[in-house]
């Protein structure tokens, strides 16, 4: 007892003189820093006025020395020079520091100076900027450390331009003659501009050594006085205060240590005297309530094991807290939960526990809001909250509060239950969601009991049986049934679902507004946990519109638009069922394909419209004309087929039968059709084929190939008749087709050569050459044109053929154009090229890209350029020939309206064909023809090629007639174009 009261009253004294020790401490800073900053100040005033008498030294000498200098009118020598304030200032600064050992440094200095030696330090340029943004300043005083490391107190000020200064300063014609004479800058000032500043440098040093000798001194003095004060009242309190609260404070440590019988006995008579009064007075009643706390606590203590009990009793997490939110009780399953056995957590708040427990830090920070919003409102309160588990796991709690208050009202203790309703949330939740899809399902869905009557229905259902859910209820769902469905329907849906298993199907039901729709439901039992069956749920899918769409798109699919016949897709099924069958049976059947002939002409000339209608007349007139089992079908614009199947079995007589159906439908269809009151009259071109006729016949495609290939004979033939496939034709076709095939890999494959023939004048002299191609097959060798050319012209190939005809010669002339020999060679054009609505700028671009000559390239074409649009033909003519190319009719003569356009079409050339030209010198008719051409092309003024020149009699007959080009075997065969440019150039030399 003796030495804890020694170190408490060790610490107790300690801390006293302690507190004595750091007021006087800062008594004696406050003190040292009062007298240390005024002294600083007195010194920082004196050496200010000391700046302030030099700059007024300063201020005058300039003045008087300006002044003097202008009056005397003396011109600028070097006897003269320090007359002037740039030069005497600095030298009065240098002459004063012989006299002066302060280290003073004075001068007026200037960012614009005469004499450089005025030119401002980086200090003073900082001060001049200073006073032309702060012009209303007078001074400027800063402390800053030179160059060679001295401090210096820096005193500026501003030295302003005034009406004696532009004697010298101002307009240079103003200025003394000797001025302007030594001097080219500084001039142009006006009066209030800065010219300058005074600029005065004091040394700082002396000074702060006498700063801190007096400051030093001053310390001292303050620290023994401070000391003796602080050793006087220490002994003063520790003698009247120290002793007697140790007296009482031991006193307390004896009833503290449970002797309730101690008192103190003080013999003053001052406040202390009445404290150790009171403090028996108050130990006399400790002693008293000690003896009744006793009793108290005993009973507490049954109580809170009771309390303890009944909490573990809880298995929900349970815990009490005092009215200031000190955790005090808690049962197993709270320390559980919130990991509570890690730490201290009795007589803790919950700020206090988060910083020990991270994992539930925003729960107990919610904790401590919740419990105030009980507090206040004085009930209990009920709300969810998250924490995080011994799982890791988010939990959320239901959170019951109960706050107790005391007699008076005070805070007494908070009784808080949280339950964990992680689970049921989930469970809820799945209910809810389950719920929500299946009210808001898009699908219709009913539930009955097992006698059928309805008892839940959904909105979508509700919607689409147009029923109220009180006519609903209670019903059966045969209430919605139309009669259209199936009765086995129904008995397949009992049958399955009796023996518990699902059924799904079709039903056709009936809204309540008489309207009717189909349905797909699938109807599955509901099982109780026993696995006993209690209800049926049905899902019922709406697909009236969907199987209408099906209906749609099947009809889309396989019957045209236009004249409701089936159509390409249902006729080609139909046929490889037909052949499928005639494999069986050797039936013969018959494929018509129609064809109205120059359909084309009257779409255009009565409008679309006229056009259609002719079509559906058609087809109606035809279809009476068949049978229920043939197949009538159209398959493009104005083409259509029949199928008739189960014809004789012998060739001969299917054939007279086809041909008979053919023969009168062309009969029934020549009958004038009525368009818009006009009577429209049609021919038809039939082509027939039969099978089975050979073992490929089993091949739709192929069939439908064969009539094609007699349909066109009909039309090639003059149209308007019926025509059989036959097999020569198909071997044609099929070698027309392996023909193309094989160019178009050709072309890709560089198969094709350029080949050339020459064009000569009257003398034999090689004017030019015309570009012709061949094909270099890798297994029949060398192709001539006449086996592949119409082939090409049947197709696009035509267009990657020529393509191919004009970018070899186009890079041949430029390569030949660079090695200065130009070229002058003549392409032919296809119509179908030509047509094409980007050929133009091809044509461009290809002229750019090669570099060729454009006005040594001609293009030929023929009269059937112009058979279509020729208006259009014209303008592609014009713009090709406004880059250079020239234009040359070739085959002229053979056509039937050459005379009708060839004074419109911007040519330059006439190639006589060689039908006139082999038979002119001897046959009167070609020759009065080839006259006729002659004077044509002389009035035109346009050149003429004779093509197929083979004889000295025919060369003879036009030498005799006019001057023209000459093309033929005469003056040479088609030759390899490395070969005829080779010999072209022997003749140039």
């Amino acid at each position: 007892m003796s030495q804890f009261s020694n170190n408490r009253r060790m610490k107790l004294k300690t801390k006293i003189w302690l507190m004595m020790s750091a007021l006087l401490l800062v008594m004696l800073a406050i003190d040292i820093t009062i007298s240390y900053r005024k002294m600083k100040a007195e010194l920082w005033s004196e050496i200010s006025t000391d700046a302030r008498d030099i700059y007024g030294m300063m201020m005058a000498t300039r003045r008087v020395y300006q002044k003097a200098f202008i009056k005397s009118k003396l011109e600028v020598t070097d006897d003269t020079l320090a007359l002037l304030p740039a030069h005497s200032v600095p030298r009065v600064s240098q002459e004063f520091s012989n006299w002066s050992t302060s280290g003073i440094i004075f001068n007026n200095v200037s960012d614009q100076p005469r004499n450089p030696n005025n030119l401002a330090d980086e200090f003073e340029m900082a001060s001049i900027d200073w006073f032309r943004t702060n012009p209303a300043e007078k001074e400027q005083l800063r402390r800053i450390t030179g160059k060679d490391d001295t401090k210096y107190l820096l005193y500026t000020a501003p030295i302003w331009t005034e009406a004696y200064c532009l004697k010298c300063h101002g307009d240079p014609e103003d200025a003394p003659q000797s001025i302007r004479d030594n001097y080219d800058q500084a001039f142009g000032y006006k009066t209030g501009e800065l010219r300058g500043i005074a600029s005065i440098r004091i040394p700082t040093g002396k000074f702060d050594n006498r700063l801190a000798r007096v400051w030093g001194s001053e310390v001292i003095k303050s620290l023994i006085v401070y000391a003796i004060l602080f050793i006087a009242l220490g002994v003063t309190l520790e003698r009247l205060v120290l002793r007697r609260l140790a007296q009482l404070r031991a006193g307390a440590e004896n009833i503290a240590d449970g002797e309730y019988s101690a008192r103190i006995v003080d013999q003053g008579r001052d406040e202390i005297r009445r404290v150790a009064d009171s403090f028996n007075l108050m130990a006399d009643k400790v002693q008293v309530d000690i003896t009744n706390r006793i009793s108290a606590e005993k009973k507490l203590r049954e109580n809170h094991d009771r309390l303890l009990a009944f909490m573990e009793a809880i298995p929900d997490a349970v815990f009490v807290k005092d009215g200031e939110g000190r955790w005090q009780l808690a049962n197993q399953t709270a320390v559980r939960m919130f990991q509570l056995d890690t730490i201290s957590w009795q007589n803790q708040t919950e700020q206090e526990m988060s910083e020990h427990i991270s994992t539930f830090r925003e729960f107990l920070a919610n904790c401590t809001e919740r419990d105030e919003s009980t507090w206040r409102n004085g009930s209990i309160s009920v709300n969810h909250q998250a924490i995080n588990g011994p799982d890791n796991l988010q939990h959320t709690l239901e959170v019951r509060r109960t706050p107790v208050f005391g007699e008076q009202g005070e805070r007494s203790a908070l009784v808080t239950i949280a339950r964990d309703i992680t689970q049921r949330m989930v469970n809820e939740e799945k209910i809810r969601k389950l719920s929500m899809v299946v009210e808001q399902s898009p699908e219709s869905i009913v539930i009955t009991n097992l006698d059928g009557s309805i008892e839940y229905v959904n909105q979508c259902f509700i919607d689409n049986s147009g029923y109220r859910p009180e006519e609903l209820l209670g019903k059966n769902p045969r209430m919605l049934k139309s009669g259209k469905t199936p009765h086995a329907t129904y008995q397949t849906m009992w049958s399955t679902l009796l023996r518990g298993e699902i059924w799904s199907g079709e039903l056709i039901n009936r809204r309540k507004d008489g309207s009717e729709f189909i349905e797909l439901a699938t109807i599955a039992p509901v099982r109780e946990t026993d696995g006993q069956i209690s209800h049926y749920v049905a899902i019922k899918q709406d697909i009236t519109e969907q199987k209408q769409a099906q209906e749609q798109i099947h009809r889309l699919a396989y019957i045209d638009g236009l004249t409701g016949l089936p159509n390409r897709t249902l006729l080609m099924d139909r046929l490889a069922q037909l052949v499928a069958a005639s494999r069986r049976s050797r039936q013969t059947t018959a494929l018509l394909l129609l064809n109205i002939d120059r359909f084309k002409t009257i779409n255009n000339a009565q409008g679309m419209d006229a056009g259609d209608e002719l079509l559906t007349s058609l087809a109606r007139r035809i279809q009476d004309l068949l049978r229920d089992g043939d197949t009538f079908a159209r398959l493009s614009a104005d083409e259509f087929a029949i199928l008739l199947p189960n014809l004789e079995n012998e060739l001969a007589a299917a054939s007279r039968h086809s041909l008979s159906v053919a023969e009168k439908i062309r009969t029934a269809v020549s009958k004038p059709f009525i368009l818009d009151n006009q009577p429209i009259s049609v021919t038809l071109s039939l082509g027939i084929a039969l099978f089975p006729e050979s073992p490929d016949d089993d091949v739709p495609e192929v069939i439908m190939r064969r009539a094609n290939t007699a349909l066109h004979r009909a039309k090639d033939n003059g149209g308007n008749q019926s025509s059989f496939f036959e097999s020569e034709m198909g071997e044609k076709a099929e070698q027309q087709f392996r023909i193309e095939r094989e160019l178009r890999i050709a072309i890709e494959t560089g198969e094709l050569r350029l080949y050339l023939q020459s064009q000569v004048n009257g003398d034999g002299q090689i004017t030019g050459a015309e570009a012709l191609v061949r094909w270099e097959h890798p297994e029949r060798g060398l192709l001539p044109p006449g086996v592949f050319i119409p082939v090409a012209e049947k197709s696009d190939l035509i267009i990657d053929l020529d393509s191919w005809v004009l970018i070899e010669t186009c890079e041949l002339m430029a390569r030949e154009n660079m090695a200065g020999h130009p070229l002058r060679v003549s392409v032919n054009l296809s119509p179908r090229h030509f047509r094409q609505p980007g050929f133009v700028p091809w044509i461009r671009d290809l002229l750019t890209t090669t570099g060729v000559d454009p006005t040594r390239l001609t293009l030929e074409v023929t009269e059937g350029l112009f058979i279509t649009d020729i208006n259009d033909t014209i303008i592609k003519m014009s713009e090709l020939c406004e880059t250079g190319i020239h234009f040359s009719l070739d085959d002229f003569g053979t056509g039937y309206s050459s005379l009708s356009y060839l004074k419109r079409l911007p040519i330059q050339e006439l190639k006589i064909d060689r039908v006139f030209v082999q038979d002119a010198p001897t046959d009167p008719d070609d020759a009065a023809l080839v006259e006729t051409i002659l004077a044509v092309a002389e009035n035109m003024h346009l050149r003429v090629v004779a093509e197929g020149v083979e004889t000295p009699e025919q060369a003879a007959f036009f030498n005799n007639r006019e001057s023209m080009l000459y093309q033929g075997y005469l003056y040479g065969k088609p030759t390899p174009a490395e070969t005829w440019v080779q010999h072209w150039l022997e003749t140039l030399a």
